[in-house]
């Protein structure tokens, strides 16, 4: 008896999709930059991450080209839990921010749950955030992970019909094989998923009418797990080394085994990947739809410390004439502050802290104008955030024959503080 032929097998090429999407990216942010509102995505990083770097560069790469503004905020590897939670929250309230993602891997000392949780819900474009997993369940999301987002979106191009589909699922991540089963049981698929506790993994998936997989091995799946006809969504991706010495990237699947039994298959590259990267650019259009529809409330302000010091001296090479440029002279320095005590972990403003880097600007080399000066120093305050405002007096103690001294006074606001009101320096604020 004859055997039954194969179907041919159709390519599942990711790239159109992922191009069909950005065209549409691009003309939302265009209607979103006429209403005012420029969709900026926010990259942060910790530490020197090789691992993500091809990532980060095909996301400010693809940013572009749809007009999204993309700003990469790369944190010290060895920043503590606290105070990463912290920086996250500053992201959360800058208005000008509509999406965030924490590029992985994070250093082994932060945990990607309690920092993907601390990401504020409507600007969490990986979808990652519980809530927005919690929205997947109900149905009643339009941004969610990005891979496995895009993993369906291949599923639906095949034509199949989803309700009543049987789909196998191998792979159960929180961040693809889950969220897949969720969004096609949500579009009234079948759905089994299968991990490394279940007990045969080819008997589900030769049963499936469309098998995907996430799992980080090479040629997990071959052609014996997949019935003829089958969509099979491949999601792994597998440095490896041929025996020639050449590096490439491959798959779950064995490719051209399954290609002779499948209906439908991804390639690796050139299939999931181009649209997960389509479908981040389009979660934060979302994002920032949303945010223009409901803004954020404003948050709650933290008690404000007053930080004073009064009368520092030191040692500074200023002013214009020769014997200035020739030695240093004695200036002394009055400053004060206004801070908001930090978000966890910071804490307040430490006045040491001010002083030592005071200091280390009037030993770093020859100012002209106390002016300068001064503006030097109010500059460097106001990076810090919890910084709200300063008053800065700087005098020149030798400026004048017969004078205590001789200098200015300046007073400087961060963007978002309110007038800054200047109270006598008395000894009850030390």
């Amino acid at each position: 008896m004859a055997l039954l032929a194969a179907p041919p097998c159709h390519v599942l090429d990711g790239r159109p999709l992922a191009a069909e999407i950005l065209s549409e990216v691009a003309r939302d942010v265009a209607e979103l930059k006429v209403s005012g509102r420029q969709p900026r995505l926010v990259s942060v990083t910790f530490g020197d991450q090789g691992a993500s770097e091809v990532y980060v560069r095909n996301q400010r790469r693809t940013a572009a080209k749809v007009g999204i503004e993309f700003v990469e905020v790369n944190f010290e590897p060895t920043m503590g839990e606290a105070e990463a939670l912290a920086a996250i929250e500053r992201l959360n309230a800058d208005p000008s921010i509509t999406g965030i993602i924490l590029q992985r891997p994070l250093p082994r000392h932060l945990s990607v749950k309690r920092l993907q949780a601390a990401v504020e819900p409507s600007k969490d474009v990986e979808g990652m955030h519980p809530q927005s997993i919690g929205q997947i369940v109900y149905g009643v999301s339009d941004i969610g992970p990005c891979t496995a987002l895009a993993a369906v979106e291949l599923l639906k191009r095949t034509g199949l019909k989803l309700e009543g589909l049987e789909v196998v699922v191998i792979g159960h991540s929180e961040i693809v094989g889950k969220p897949i089963a969720f969004l096609l049981m949500a579009a009234g698929a079948t759905v089994s998923v299968c991990h490394h506790m279940t007990r045969s993994v080819a008997m589900h998936a030769r049963r499936a009418d469309a098998v995907f997989v996430a799992v980080g091995k090479p040629k997990l799946v071959g052609p014996e797990m997949i019935k003829p006809g089958a969509a099979v969504i491949d999601i792994g991706i597998n440095p490896v080394t041929d025996e020639d010495g050449r590096s490439r990237v491959v798959g779950d699947v064995d490719y051209d085994a399954v290609r002779e039994v499948a209906g439908w298959l991804t390639p690796v590259p050139g299939g999931v990947g181009p649209v997960t990267l389509s479908v981040l650019m389009r979660n934060t259009v979302h994002a920032a739809k949303r945010q223009r529809a409901r803004p954020a409330p404003p948050r709650a302000p933290r008690p404000l410390d007053r930080i004073v010091i009064r009368d520092l001296e030191v040692m500074a090479s200023l002013g214009v004439y020769a014997h200035e440029l020739a030695a240093r002279q004695p200036i002394r320095i009055n400053v004060e502050l206004e801070a908001e005590r930090g978000g966890e972990g910071l804490g307040v403003v430490c006045y040491g802290e001010v002083a030592d880097a005071i200091k280390a600007l009037a030993e770093a080399g020859h100012i002209r104008l106390v002016e300068d000066m001064a503006e030097q120093v109010a500059e460097h305050c106001l990076t810090d955030p919890r910084v709200q405002s300063i008053r800065i007096r700087i005098e020149k103690l030798s400026a004048i024959a017969g004078a205590a001294g001789a200098g200015v006074e300046i007073v400087r606001r961060s963007g978002s503080a309110p007038a800054f009101v200047p109270q006598p320096i008395s000894s009850e604020d030390y």
